[in-house]
């Protein structure tokens, strides 16, 4: 049963809630479920989702065990960009980064979604964070032969070209593909031979 107004959603999950059988950490996790629906029906609805975890008390940041993700990775994954920017005028912290989940531009970097990539540096993201291996998201956008478009916006929001190495030293031109587009080839070998 999905509800489009987070008021009757949460008069129907509180009594379920309440119940002496149901462990809070379930419960945390039902409502998690809940607001994954409530955004995968329609990404209009992340505003009503996000009031669900809030009125329950749910961190923003929390991880979904039935996803492996917060809403805002369930958000980039989509590349629901009015989602992305709700979560972050909610207050998630857009360079959220655990043991369990990625950051949400690192994710973006990974599935090489341009959309995604310019919403979150939009929103604040730090372009030149690396992901848990220690490969900046830039490398890993490289490594996915990301559009141009995404390339080009992590630069721009201040992503270093010449200097983005990963914990083995390796630097952008190990990353680009052999078969990267002209463009990016082109556009990477110039920002890195400029110096």
């Amino acid at each position: 049963m999905w509800f489009l107004d987070s008021e009757r959603l949460i008069a129907y999950m509180g009594p379920r809630a309440d119940k002496a059988t149901v462990a809070p950490r379930k419960t945390k996790q039902t409502v998690l479920t809940t607001a994954f629906a409530m955004a995968s029906n329609d990404p209009s609805n992340y505003a009503a989702a996000i009031a669900l975890l809030q009125a329950r008390g749910i961190p923003l940041n929390t991880v979904c065990r039935i996803h492996s993700a917060t809403l805002m990775h369930y958000a980039v994954l989509r590349d629901h960009v009015d989602g992305i920017r709700a979560m972050a005028a909610a207050g998630f912290p857009v360079d959220f980064d655990t043991a369990a989940v990625c950051s949400p531009l690192a994710a973006a970097a990974n599935l090489a979604s341009v959309p995604a990539i310019k919403a979150l540096l939009g929103v604040g993201a730090d372009p030149n964070q690396t992901d848990r291996a220690g490969v900046p998201v830039l490398l890993k956008a490289l490594q996915r032969n990301a559009p141009v478009r995404a390339i080009r916006a992590l630069v721009r929001a201040g992503a270093n070209l010449a200097e983005a190495r990963d914990a083995q030293g390796r630097g952008v031109l190990d990353y680009l593909p052999t078969d990267a587009r002209p463009a990016l080839a082109a556009m990477v070998r110039s920002a890195v031979w400029a110096d």
